[in-house]
């Protein structure tokens, strides 16, 4: 977890995203630490294919005063390696994500996002701190206990971090409906096909009867051959890691690290157990331990209770649950001790049946004109030696 800021653009980057980027554009750009008062060189390192270790940012220069990574409070939070090794600051609050949005079609709808994007840009403008990945905004999230910061999405308008984070979990009859930054903890013991253009990644939330999971379904159809390469090493490092660890423990329940994945997506229309994204930057995978998150019902509702059209008229709440902010903590809305089971290899297929031997055919009764005269015959012959018989017996009678 490393960052750096274009000091063309003022974006922030994300030591991850370097290997999927453009080799030019990093060459030819100057990067910088993100904080207005230090701005000290950033150099990226291992950004080409050839690297085995992940693409980050390295700080040669000690950081001036008034930089984030002198914050107390930064010290005390989950900070990675990375950053420690690499001297790399914190990342400081996003105002504006920007992602790429297909337009919808429609006037009414075309002229909506115009609209929205303009009060967007100006919102940005007033704190222009910007990136076009959620991992600095992730990075943000987890390392602070402020979540009422605005965090711009364009074309969806304007939201604190409190209310665009959004942890998926079970709940009779839940119904997901807003794009927002889904997080979750996910199954660590399923691999993804490196060649595949579709990847499937399953949540331990699920419904409890059923046991039918939460599912991000990612399409990389579109993404260039280095961003699969990232993607899918990246995932592997992080399950791989996340394996061992559970496999180490003695009782899952006692984990205090989880493999976990936040993606900014949509939920699918039609099966509510579904998430899809299809954004290289707006998935973000790491093997985390517990931290502060917000509570958050403004992305869900309870199917029966409320119709779609009256959920923008009030705010949502569950009754049975009464605190507003509560730590990611898995054992209260996640089942370790029961996690759903490695994939069933496909069976394989049944020999066929060996073809039972034909009986032998019984021999055709002979034809029935045959044996008629085969009975005639005989009649005959008895009749000739009963003739001889009886004149042998006259004879001796005289």
């Amino acid at each position: 977890m490393t960052i750096a800021k274009d000091s063309s653009t003022d974006e922030i980057i994300h030591g991850n995203d370097l290997r999927g980027m453009d080799d030019f554009y990093i060459k030819t750009t100057s990067f910088e630490c993100p904080y207005e008062p230090c701005k000290i060189k950033a150099t990226p390192c291992s950004f080409t294919m050839k690297h085995v270790n992940q693409s980050y940012f390295r700080y040669g220069d000690k950081h001036k005063d008034g930089c984030g990574i002198h914050d107390p409070r930064y010290k005390n939070n989950h900070t990675s390696n990375d950053e420690r090794k690499h001297n790399s600051p914190p990342a400081p609050v996003i105002s504006l994500l920007k992602i790429d949005v297909k337009p919808r079609g429609g006037v009414k709808n075309a002229r909506s996002s115009k609209n929205e994007n303009h009060k967007d840009e100006k919102k940005a403008n007033e704190h222009p701190v910007s990136s076009s990945s959620i991992k600095p905004v992730v990075d943000y999230y987890i390392n602070n206990s402020n979540h009422n910061e605005q965090l711009s999405i364009p074309p969806y308008g304007t939201r604190s971090y409190k209310d665009t984070f959004q942890l998926i979990f079970y709940k009779n009859n839940i119904r997901y409906y807003k794009p927002a930054i889904y997080y979750g903890v996910v199954q660590s013991n399923i691999r993804l096909h490196e060649d595949s253009d579709k990847h499937c990644i399953t949540f331990l939330a699920r419904d409890k009867k059923t046991q039918k999971p939460f599912t991000l379904e990612i399409d990389v159809s579109d993404w260039n051959k280095s961003q699969k390469d990232v993607f899918w090493k990246e995932y592997e490092k992080q399950r791989k890691e996340a394996d061992r660890y559970y496999k180490g423990l003695k009782d899952k329940r006692n984990a205090k690290k989880y493999l976990t994945v936040f993606f900014f997506g949509m939920p699918d229309e039609n099966d509510k157990f579904l998430f899809k994204t299809n954004h290289f930057k707006l998935v973000y995978v790491a093997f985390l331990g517990k931290f502060e998150s917000s509570y958050n019902d403004s992305n869900y509702y309870i199917e029966n209770d409320l119709s779609v059209s009256s959920l923008n008229e009030q705010p949502i709440s569950l009754s049975d649950i009464d605190h507003k902010n509560h730590e990611y903590n898995i054992e209260t809305s996640l089942d370790f001790s029961s996690p759903l089971p490695e994939p069933e290899p496909e069976p394989e297929p049944e020999p066929e049946p060996e073809p039972e031997p034909e009986p032998e055919p019984e021999p055709e009764p002979e034809p029935i004109k045959s044996s008629l005269k085969e009975n005639t015959e005989t009649v005959e012959m008895k009749s000739k030696v009963w003739g001889r018989l009886k004149k042998i017996i006259t004879f001796f009678k005289k």
